[in-house]
C-alpha cells in the first residue's frame, strides 16, 4: 500500500503550524497586520500602565478586596453559568442559583454579538 500524502508529511517532520499555513495559503488567506488594531491594543496597554503608575496605587485595600471578589464572581459566572450550565447543560440548577449565576455573568461584561 502506497503511503498517503499525510504519511509523507508526518515522516518528513512537518509541523502542525506548517500544515495550517499551507492550508491557509491554498485557500487564499492573507495574514496582513491590522495596524489600527495593533496600535489600539498597544496604546491601550501603555495607557493602562501609565494609569496604574499614577492613579492606582493610592487605592484603599478595601477596593482591592472588592476587585478580587468581583474577579472571582465574574469568572464563576462565565465558567459555571454561561459555559457549563447554559451552553453545555452539564448540570441542573435551581432558580436562585441561576439568578446568582446570571448576575455574576453579567458583571463580567461579556456580550454575545452572534
Amino acid at each position: 500500500m502506497e503511503p498517503t500524502m499525510e504519511d509523507k508529511r508526518i515522516k518528513r517532520g512537518i509541523t502542525l503550524s506548517e500544515i495550517v499555513q499551507n492550508f491557509e495559503k491554498n485557500l487564499g488567506f492573507k495574514n496582513d497586520i491590522k495596524w489600527s488594531s495593533f496600535i489600539f491594543i498597544t496604546l491601550y496597554h501603555v495607557l493602562a500602565v501609565y494609569w496604574c503608575y499614577h492613579y492606582a496605587f493610592p487605592v484603599k485595600w478595601q477596593s482591592l478586596v472588592f476587585a478580587l471578589i468581583m474577579y472571582v464572581a465574574s469568572g464563576f459566572g462565565i465558567t459555571g453559568g454561561a459555559h457549563r450550565l447554559w451552553t453545555h447543560k452539564s448540570y441542573k440548577a435551581t432558580l436562585p442559583l441561576k439568578l446568582f449565576l446570571l448576575l455574576c455573568f453579567s458583571s463580567a461584561g461579556q456580550v454575545n454579538e452572534a
